[in-house]
């Protein structure tokens, strides 16, 4: 078996170019061609270079006639000249040239590759905050930039509305309980226990309908209730 060990350098390349290029570079032979005649879904131009620069092979998938003629003579792909060199001493069955191993290609545009990405360790672009002002009066600086004064205080008057009746509503429950007669034990033993568990599990089945509805529609259903 002999696997052949190809490395792509390149710089400044967002993920999505890089596997661009890696699909790119794979494919055995042009999908089309532009009207400039130039190869679509593939390299534009490919050479293998020897230690010393000197050209060993370069592909021929601007040749558009060459291909288009192989298929109507074969009624099969012909593969780019750079792939068929690195195949050797394999040669393609359609091919003229002498070889006792021959292959053809029966289904799939790419050649049999394996490929990996690697990156350099990402870098932090922004170190810590490194005073007080920074980790405390800057992400409210962010917050305010971000819609203005209006955007921002249209938040934090959604959060204190919301937060307003359930606040409320806790303060004002044991002066409720001990004007109804209950006693601080009883309080103590029935809403501060028992009433904890309820809230932990109402929490958790919240949480999971949070995961249906969304966070946007769970938080008026739920403001709401």
């Amino acid at each position: 078996m002999v696997l052949l060990n190809v490395e792509l350098a390149a710089n400044d390349l967002t993920l999505a170019q890089a596997q661009e290029q890696l699909y790119r570079f794979g494919r055995g032979y042009p999908a089309g061609w532009n009207v400039r005649g130039q190869p679509l879904h593939t390299m534009a131009s490919v050479e293998w270079l020897d230690a010393h620069g000197a050209v060993l092979a370069r592909s021929d998938s601007q040749q558009r006639d060459l291909f288009m003629a192989h298929v109507a003579e074969h009624r099969a792909p012909r593969t780019a000249a750079h792939w068929a060199f690195m195949l050797k001493p394999l040669v393609s069955d359609h091919s003229d040239e002498p070889g006792e191993l021959r292959y053809r290609q029966i289904e799939y545009y790419r050649m049999p590759m394996m490929a990996y990405l690697a990156v350099d360790e990402p870098a932090l672009r922004r170190p810590g905050p490194q005073t007080l002002r920074d980790a405390v009066v800057e992400p409210f600086r962010e917050f305010i930039r971000r819609d203005g004064w209006r955007g921002a205080l249209l938040v934090l008057l959604f959060i204190f509305l919301y937060k307003l009746g359930d606040s409320m509503a806790t303060a004002l429950a044991t002066p409720f309980y001990l004007d109804m007669g209950f006693t601080k034990s009883e309080i103590g033993l029935i809403a501060k226990n028992a009433g904890l568990w309820a809230s932990v599990a109402g929490g958790m089945l919240g949480g999971l309908w949070m995961l249906r509805l969304g966070i946007n529609r769970g938080l008026w259903l739920f403001g709401v209730v």
